[in-house]
């Protein structure tokens, strides 16, 4: 039940003849009675398999395998397919597939099946064409098709985050690179806003040193009219105090709402740590407004 390996099988019987004292018959003999025990296992692991699905669920199962037409692929084989570079439809492309899985509402009671032998029955099933799984026995193949469906759906979740990793790691990138194109260009204009300011500020400490009327001494350096425009210049080149550039992606923020409301809405977050509760509930608060329509926070969710 925890490995169908023939040869490892064969090992683990003759220790064991040896370890009962019993006298090894022939190893066409021991070849045998293994292949009989893992035909056996086989059998039970898919009987439980299928115990798990319903009529509904095994017609679904084999609609994925049929092709409408000979020129159309089947469902499964879109379901196989590489969605692509990591993009905003790639995302989508992913969400879709997952929502074909999750209509076939796969419950499998597979606890007490050794997880080697889920692993292996999955594998099985994604190395076979659609057509290919047609030349099964029901049973078995509806085994294979449900549990490697059962591990495709949790992979495509990991793709699903991987693919948004990845677009937000490239806004950043792009935000970082704006922002030094930003000091490059406004490089010469920001050394002269210091150099006006140092002088203002000296002008200030002279005047408190030498007992001066500051604005006096100030527009000796500079006429009142040049520090009021100076300084509404300098607002316009100043960045953030915490010197980030989450500002510059707002232009960008149109390409995540291609695919951050489908994230939301298909993907379950969860946390064991209390501290994380707040941002759970805060994701579960902007799919709502998502569905809904909302354009506002709600006050009381929002204060939780």
């Amino acid at each position: 039940m925890e490995n169908d390996n023939v040869l490892s099988l064969m090992r683990i019987t003759i220790e064991e003849l040896k370890r009962q004292m019993v006298i090894l018959p022939g190893i066409t003999t021991i070849e045998k009675i293994v292949n009989e025990v893992s035909i056996s296992a086989d059998e039970t692991v898919i009987h439980i398999i299928n115990a798990s699905l319903t009529d509904a669920q095994k017609r679904l199962l084999d609609e994925l395998i049929e092709s409408p037409s000979e020129t159309t692929k089947t469902t499964l084989a879109y379901l196989k397919e590489d969605p692509g570079q990591s993009s905003p439809k790639a995302f989508m492309d992913v969400i879709d597939r997952l929502k074909i899985i999750r209509k076939l509402e796969l419950t499998l009671n597979i606890e007490e099946i050794h997880p080697n032998r889920v692993r292996q029955l999955s594998r099985l099933g994604s190395k076979y064409e659609p057509h290919s799984f047609r030349r099964f026995e029901e049973s078995k193949r509806y085994a294979m098709l449900a549990l490697y469906l059962y591990d495709l759906s949790q992979s495509l979740v990991d793709l699903a985050i991987d693919i948004h990793d990845k677009q937000i790691n490239i806004f950043l990138s792009k935000g970082r690179k704006e922002q030094e194109e930003i000091q490059k260009q406004n490089g010469k204009s920001l050394n002269a806003k210091v150099i006006q300011f140092v002088d203002i500020g000296a002008a200030l400490i002279k005047a408190r040193n030498e007992g001066l009327d500051p604005f006096a001494t100030i527009e000796t350096v500079m006429p009142w009219d040049k520090i009021v425009e100076s300084v509404e210049e300098a607002k316009l080149l100043a960045r953030p105090a915490n010197y980030d550039y989450l500002d510059l992606l707002d232009s960008r923020y149109n390409q995540l709402r291609k695919y951050t409301p489908a994230l939301v809405k298909y993907l379950e977050f969860s946390s064991t740590n209390t501290s994380m509760g707040p941002l759970v509930n805060a994701l579960k608060i902007i799919n709502d407004m998502n569905e809904t329509g909302k354009r506002k926070v709600p006050e009381r969710e929002y204060a939780t």
